[in-house]
C-alpha cells in the first residue's frame, strides 16, 4: 500500500497535515516509476518532488536535474496538459495562466447571476 502525508507549518509553528491513500496515491507512484523509465530522463540524475496547486486543482511531479526541470502532469488541464504528459516550466505556466483566467471568468459569471437572482427576489 502507498500512502502520502502532507505537512505544512506556519510561522506560529502550527502544523496542518493531510493523510492520503488509495487510487490517487497509487497513480502518483505509478507516474514516478514510469518517469524513471522514460526516455525524457534517460541517463539523467534528478530529484522528484510533488507540486500541488489546490486552487487550480493541479498536481504534477516536478523532476529537477542540474541542467533542467520537467513536470509530469497528474491531472488534465484544458486541452493543453494531459495526464502523464511531460512539460517544461513555460508550458506549465502558460496552461495554468489560461486555467486561472478561465476560472476567474466563470467565477465572475456566477457572481453576476447570483446578484441578478437576488434582485429578482426583491
Amino acid at each position: 500500500m502507498n500512502a502520502a502525508v502532507e505537512l505544512k507549518m506556519d510561522k506560529s509553528r502550527f502544523v496542518q497535515h493531510q493523510f492520503q491513500q488509495g487510487e490517487p496515491i497509487q497513480r502518483t507512484f505509478a507516474r514516478l516509476k514510469a518517469a524513471a523509465r522514460s526516455p525524457h530522463l534517460k541517463g539523467v540524475a534528478y530529484t522528484a518532488r510533488l507540486l500541488n496547486i489546490p486552487g487550480l486543482y493541479f498536481g504534477s511531479l516536478w523532476l529537477r536535474s542540474r541542467s533542467r526541470e520537467l513536470f509530469v502532469s497528474l491531472v488534465k488541464v484544458g486541452t493543453q496538459l494531459k495526464i502523464g504528459g511531460y512539460y517544461t516550466r513555460p508550458e506549465i505556466v502558460s496552461a495554468l495562466e489560461g486555467e486561472l483566467a478561465r476560472r476567474k471568468k466563470a467565477h465572475r459569471v456566477v457572481l453576476a447571476r447570483k446578484r441578478q437572482f437576488a434582485l429578482t427576489k426583491k
